[in-house]
C-alpha cells in the first residue's frame, strides 16, 4: 500500500483547502456560467472539479517520491489534453462508452503521451534499470489509457493520476 504522508498539518491544510476552495470555485464556475474556458466542452463534464482534487490526492499518496508525482500530474496533464485535441480534431474512428464518443486516435495519442510522461520521470529521476523504466512506463499506460477509456464525465481527471501514482508505486517495487 502506498503510504500517506500528512505532513505538517499547517502545511497539509493549506494544500487541502486549496484543492478543496479550487475544486468549488470551478463547480460554482459551471453552475453560474463564468469561467467558459474550463466549462467549454460539449459533453457534460466534470473534470475542472476534480483536476485540483487529484493533483492533492497525488501529492499525499506519493510525497518524499517526487518522480512519482510528476510521473502522475504529467499524465493527467498532457496526455489527457493531448488525446482531446487530436480526438477532436483528428479523430475519424469513433467509439460509444456509455453515452459518450470517443476516437481511436485520441486514445492512442493519450497512450503515446502517457508512456513518455511516466517513462521520463522514471528513467531520470529514479535509479531503476532501464529496462524496468520502459516496461513499467508501457504497462502503466496501457492500464490508466483503458481508465480513461471507460472514465465518464471527467472523472479519468479524478482516476488516472491516481492509477499512475498507484501501479507505478507497485510495480516498480518487484523485481523484474
Amino acid at each position: 500500500m502506498i503510504p500517506i504522508y500528512f505532513g505538517s498539518h499547517s502545511q497539509t491544510n493549506r494544500y487541502a483547502a486549496l484543492a478543496l476552495g479550487m475544486s468549488a470555485l470551478f463547480a460554482l464556475g459551471a453552475r453560474l456560467t463564468f469561467l467558459r474556458c474550463l466549462h467549454g466542452v460539449a459533453r457534460k463534464s466534470r473534470g475542472s472539479e476534480y483536476y485540483p482534487l487529484a493533483v492533492f490526492l497525488v501529492y499525499l499518496a506519493s510525497y518524499g517520491r517526487p518522480w512519482l508525482h510528476v510521473a502522475s500530474i504529467l499524465v493527467l496533464a498532457l496526455a489527457d489534453a493531448s488525446a482531446a485535441l487530436i480526438g477532436s480534431r483528428y479523430g475519424r474512428l469513433r467509439y460509444t462508452v456509455e453515452a459518450a464518443s470517443k476516437s481511436l486516435e485520441g486514445s492512442l495519442v493519450f497512450l503515446v503521451v502517457a508512456f513518455l510522461a511516466i517513462h521520463l520521470p522514471t528513467l531520470l529521476m529514479t535509479d531503476l534499470p532501464r529496462p524496468v523504466c520502459v516496461l513499467a512506463a508501457l504497462l502503466v499506460a496501457l492500464l490508466v489509457t483503458g481508465f480513461a477509456v471507460v472514465s465518464l464525465h471527467g472523472a479519468d481527471n479524478l482516476f488516472v493520476p491516481r492509477g499512475v501514482c498507484v501501479i507505478l508505486d507497485r510495480i516498480t517495487g518487484k523485481p523484474l
